[in-house]
């Protein structure tokens, strides 16, 4: 198995020379010497290495890949490295911090250590009020987080919340008692952890999207913390047909550049890469919404609810999770978030 020090050692390797962007112009030969000397760009002025996870944001990042290509006449042209390639989110956000890597896709969890107000979107779900699935942030939350991003090297390209995280398992689970005891391959969120241990589950870490079917194969868990996309991606609805979907939290994800990478672009392509984004993944935002709005969003899953009661009884044992992000938070953002979801409440789309 590929040791983290590896991969992040193959990712500085791969991506050195992409991380920078640069004007790269090459000149013809003239085929005599009295031929006028010709120059003709025989690639994008722009490389971008951009890093992600498993195989969900393939498709989408493809369409990202040709849109940038259109939209910047060819100027910009971005190589895609999915499948875990390059490491975990987090290895990866820190290439890009480090500008061994321009551009990651990960999840808001995995930017925590380096940004430690992005645990805000590790609030447990439960807390409606803060965290509300299928948000795209573009208001006043997202330039304040921004900001975060910025004092550590960073440009903030989209940031959105998407499906609920979920319980999935080879037998019903219907109810929090049920979690007591078992073993739950967890995504490495430290928060997501704590409110783990609360629960009393056992956790098993770890374990990338590729090792699943292994470790299930072997029966080395019980169940998993993921999403309905993640089951339907890896091909894991099979073996696990069941799942929970409880208020525990809601996935985060954010698209993040080296700042100073960003900072080197032409302001209009600036503005193209954000704008790309928002359109293409924005609109991919609001058509899972309304699928799964009107029950056609989990096909091949079949999903327990915890009733009103226990989603109360959940608040509470959450309570000591959601106090210790409240105090990594400012204030200020804690603020913004709650303000730009009740703003979304009267809305009958998201973003």
């Amino acid at each position: 198995m590929t040791t983290g020090k590896g991969r992040w050692m193959a990712a500085a390797l791969l991506l050195g020379l992409l991380s920078l962007a640069g004007c790269r112009e090459s000149v013809l030969v003239s085929e005599s010497e009295t031929a006028p000397v010709q120059t003709e760009r025989d690639r994008a002025a722009y490389g971008f290495g951009v890093g992600y996870s498993g195989t969900g944001y393939t498709a989408s990042l493809t369409q990202w890949k040709d849109r940038m290509y259109e939209g910047t006449e060819g100027d910009v042209e971005l190589s895609l490295y999915g499948d875990n390639v390059l490491g975990s989110g987090e290895e990866m956000l820190k290439a890009v911090q480090n500008g061994t890597l321009s551009i990651v896709a990960c999840s808001t969890s995995a930017c925590a250590s380096i940004v430690p107000e992005a645990t805000v979107l590790d609030i447990p779900a439960c807390y409606e009020e803060y965290i509300r699935p299928y948000m795209v942030y573009e208001g006043m939350f997202f330039d304040r987080m921004n900001e975060c991003f910025q004092k550590q090297g960073l440009e903030l390209l989209y940031l959105r919340t998407g499906e609920y995280w979920l319980i999935s398992s080879a037998a019903p689970i219907t109810s929090l008692k049920q979690l007591q005891g078992i073993r739950l391959r967890t995504s490495g969120s430290a928060f997501h952890n704590k409110l783990f241990d609360l629960l009393g589950m056992t956790r098993v870490e770890d374990i990338g999207l590729n090792g699943l079917p292994y470790i299930l194969d072997e029966k080395g868990v019980d169940g998993i913390e993921t999403t309905y996309t993640i089951l339907k991606s890896q091909n894991l609805l099979d073996a696990q047909p069941y799942a929970l979907k409880c208020p525990l939290f809601v996935m985060g994800s954010a698209f993040v550049m080296n700042a100073e990478t960003f900072q080197s672009l032409p302001s209009e392509y600036q503005t193209v890469l954000k704008r790309t984004l928002r359109d293409l993944f924005g609109a991919r935002q609001e058509e899972m919404y309304r699928e799964n709005s009107q029950g056609r969003g989990e096909e091949g899953l079949t999903v327990y609810h915890l009733t009103e009661v226990e989603q109360e009884a959940l608040r509470g044992l959450a309570q000591p999770v959601f106090q210790e992000i409240e105090a990594i938070v400012p204030q200020e953002l804690l603020e913004a978030l709650k303000q730009e979801n009740q703003k979304a409440e009267g809305g009958s789309d998201p973003g």
